[in-house]
């Protein structure tokens, strides 16, 4: 998930500098994913339905399955709508280990 520093609660309410800097967040974060995990395609949604207030769901998808330390990730709804989904928790060991490879790559790539 991506999220604004401030809070509107409705997309069309962030300004052009706010939308511009979603945009460009978003694109390096996908090529970020892209390069560690190698996502197929990616599925971009924004609801507020319960959070209220403008975020971006950023659902990277695989048509295979992906192995990043010893853990086997699987995209059981590949070619399918991403929702509803099985809830997949991950440790919070594995969750530092993925920051810590997608800001390696960042920093690598001066993003």
């Amino acid at each position: 998930m991506i999220r604004l520093r401030r809070h509107p609660e409705d997309f069309f309410d962030i300004n052009e500098e706010e939308l511009k800097e979603l945009f460009e967040i978003t694109k390096k974060l996908r090529d970020v994913i892209k390069e560690i995990f190698g996502a197929d395609i990616f599925n971009y949604a924004t609801f507020g339905n319960v959070v209220r207030h403008v975020h971006l769901h950023f659902i990277p998808r695989y048509s295979k399955k992906v192995n990043f330390l010893g853990i086997t990730f699987e995209d059981e709804r590949w070619g399918q709508n991403y929702a509803p989904y099985n809830k997949f928790k991950i440790s919070k060991e594995v969750e530092s280990e993925i920051i810590d490879k997608i800001k390696k790559i960042i920093r690598k790539n001066r993003f």
